[in-house]
């Protein structure tokens, strides 16, 4: 039976179908749970909204406190007293870091030298390094998990194969296109040649 051929926008929804028809474990649903998934859905339909707004305090608060972090390294690198120093420590305490303030901002390097120049905080230069280095562990490891869920781990899969067919067609319509300009550029040189054996037979 030969295959029926199909757009690519009729496979891709026929993949996000076939995604959306699997579990969290990555077998397939029963009709049961699909249609409690969709009652979930529709219940949960107004939360969006909510969701949404939440999303966006969350980054407003992450970039605030990424300015915050940025001001701090800055008086890190030119603190000169104890006090000023503590005063930094127990601010940095309160400041509400993630994996990527801290590696942007380069937060625990520039504590770490700190306590080096001024010695005499050094047992709270040490607690606030340990808690961030944990703190970034643990989102590590949530990150991780997220991406090796097995939708995420489906889409990933899916993207690759579209992308290795778009790179396998493009010689291929490269190539169609250099063949047909060779058999025009044929049939040209063709038909001059039968022009000029008919105007010299004549």
């Amino acid at each position: 039976m030969p295959c029926r051929l199909q757009s690519e926008q009729t496979r891709k929804r026929r993949a996000q179908i076939a995604r959306e028809r699997q579990g969290t474990n990555g077998r397939w649903e029963s009709n049961r749970a699909k249609a409690a998934a969709r009652a979930a859905k529709r219940n949960s339909h107004r939360l969006g909204a909510l969701f949404t707004a939440a999303q966006a305090r969350q980054a407003s608060m992450q970039t605030e406190a990424f300015a915050q972090a940025r001001k701090k390294a800055a008086a890190l690198e030119s603190v000169s007293s104890l006090t000023l120093l503590l005063g930094i420590i127990n601010d940095l305490e309160k400041l509400p870091v993630t994996a990527r303030i801290l590696f942007k901002s380069n937060l625990p390097k520039k504590l770490a030298a700190a306590g080096r120049r001024l010695p005499g905080v050094g047992s709270n230069v040490q607690r606030l390094i340990a808690k961030w280095r944990v703190s970034f562990r643990e989102e590590m490891s949530k990150r991780q998990a997220a991406a090796a869920a097995p939708s995420i781990v489906v889409a990933r899969a899916a993207a690759t194969r579209d992308k290795a067919i778009k790179s396998s067609s493009a010689p291929l319509a490269g190539d169609a296109a250099s063949m047909g300009g060779k058999s025009r550029r044929r049939s040209a040189s063709s038909c001059s040649s039968n022009s000029s054996s008919s105007s010299s037979s004549s």
